[in-house]
């Protein structure tokens, strides 16, 4: 269903006025243009559980298998060229890897959180070096900027006061410690409720190549966009009306379905999603990506994938959505100057990485 939907946004140098009366207009759709990943044959092409996957800065797609604990990398048209990556507590290895990210040169970054350090591999998947001795923990969702500087979050307990606090911070190559804060966010900790804490204090973060960094506060009252300086100050902010709005049905059936699916994989018993109690309210954004020039802000409590687009100074350009891929609101996407992928990790069949392609729409239409 299209719906009408008037926005308000003061981004870069826009006219608040005009802006705020101007209406969404959905001008292309994502559409999936090939896909890596086979359920038999191969076995460079079957994967167990993908638990992220990636552009690297070359152009090449990188895939990480916490079944296999392996990374795969093929070409840009989904060849396979190599593997490399194992368990262990060794140099280049990791304990449970947890995010890829990609950095100069073609390589890319490793977290493994629970082993409590990044490992960083060259373009052929040959282990170069590794940086640990994080207190408490690795940043979480970390961007390699331009400079190699490292931009991510970082949750920290209070126990004494019973609350947490997740913050967005830049770290020098090398170091552990970080030499900027952008903002924070601070939740209380509820025992009858121990996850909740991590909602509603999540923060979602992508990075420019001029070192300008974006967020977002994940969250279900407000939907705000803050464009940072290299130095740390404020460059621009988006704020657009939002209503705290319930998910469909739909959307919570589907995500208990992958949780089903997840626990017969896992050997359990998939009753337990049965009882579980899924996050009601929709976020307004719950992720930023950006291709270096355009940053996608995607929708939450919408079924059908959707994103809205701003220029790199915060002008609204357009929305995007994607129609025709599985799984609704619980795939996960991957933006960049190389391209976009698609991917989910517990799959109902089998497990693939989606190529996807932006393209145009034949009528515009508000929504």
């Amino acid at each position: 269903m299209i719906l009408l939907f008037i926005i308000g946004c003061t981004g870069g140098d826009a006219d608040p006025e005009s802006v705020s009366s101007s209406e969404n207009t959905l001008r292309t759709v994502l559409v999936p243009v090939d896909s890596i990943g086979l359920e038999m044959g191969d076995s460079n092409y079957v994967f167990g559980v993908i638990r992220a996957a990636d552009f690297t800065t070359a152009g090449n797609v990188v895939v990480g298998d916490i079944a296999s604990m392996k990374m795969s990398m093929f070409s840009p048209g989904g060849e396979y060229i190599c593997s490399g990556g194992r368990q262990g507590e060794g140099p280049g290895e990791y304990a449970a890897p947890s995010g890829i990210t990609p950095s100069p040169g073609g390589g890319f970054m490793v977290t493994d959180m629970m082993g409590g350090k990044f490992i960083f591999y060259d373009s052929l998947l040959v282990f170069s070096h590794e940086l640990s001795g994080f207190v408490p923990n690795p940043p979480n969702n970390p961007i390699i900027l331009d400079d190699c500087h490292i931009a991510g979050t970082r949750f920290i307990f209070n126990n004494e006061e019973g609350n947490l606090t997740n913050s967005l911070h830049r770290w020098e190559p090398g170091e552990t410690e970080p030499e900027l804060t952008y903002f924070s966010r601070r939740g209380e900790f509820n025992q009858q409720n121990p996850q909740e804490v991590f909602r509603s204090t999540a923060i979602s973060c992508c990075a420019l190549p001029d070192g300008r960094v974006i967020s977002t506060p994940v969250s279900t009252e407000e939907y705000i966009i803050t464009c940072y300086t290299p130095e740390g100050e404020i460059d621009w902010e988006i704020h657009r009306p939002f209503e705290r709005t319930r998910r469909s049905d739909e959307e919570i059936e589907i995500e208990r379905e992958m949780m089903r699916a997840a626990m017969r994989r896992n050997g359990r018993n998939p009753s337990y999603a049965d009882q579980f109690e899924f996050h009601v309210w929709a976020d307004a954004v719950t992720d930023l990506r950006t291709d270096g020039e355009r940053i996608w802000a995607r929708r939450g409590g919408v079924l059908i994938p959707l994103f809205d687009i701003y220029s790199t100074e915060g002008d609204y350009l357009y929305s995007c959505n994607v129609p025709d891929l599985p799984y609704g609101s619980s795939i996960a996407f991957r933006i960049s100057p190389h391209g976009i992928l698609a991917y989910l990790a517990n799959p109902e069949n089998y497990s693939k990485v989606y190529i996807l392609k932006e393209t145009d729409i034949e009528t515009e239409e508000s929504y």
